[in-house]
């Protein structure tokens, strides 16, 4: 089968053509990414096959490869009660509590 262009999901996402090259900065949600597509930053829907990215069906059609996993940390900003202020790393955190827990 010869190389498509991807379709766009939305206005967001930029046109790729076969052999383009996507850096994944972030995953956004959704299924949205923020990438570095032609030296520049932009929001891109995930269109190729695995992770990183939601789970597709064997039959939905993909359009490329991850080429290497995505490396993803997540810090958060925290302020205690007595106003310190810092960050924290969360990334093997499995279960987060009280206000603005995404978990819940």
């Amino acid at each position: 089968m010869p190389d498509e262009p991807v379709p766009q999901r939305s206005k967001e996402s930029p046109p790729l053509a076969p052999g383009d090259t996507v850096y994944l900065v972030r995953y956004e949600g959704e299924d949205w990414f923020t990438a570095i597509v032609g030296g520049k930053q932009r929001k891109v829907y995930a269109f190729w096959s695995g992770r990183p990215g939601m789970g597709r069906s064997p039959a939905t059609r993909t359009y490329g490869h991850v080429v290497a996993d995505l490396d993803t940390e997540w810090w958060v900003h925290v302020r205690s009660p007595g106003a310190h202020v810092g960050w924290i790393n969360m990334t093997h955190v499995s279960s987060v509590h009280g206000p603005d827990a995404c978990s819940e």
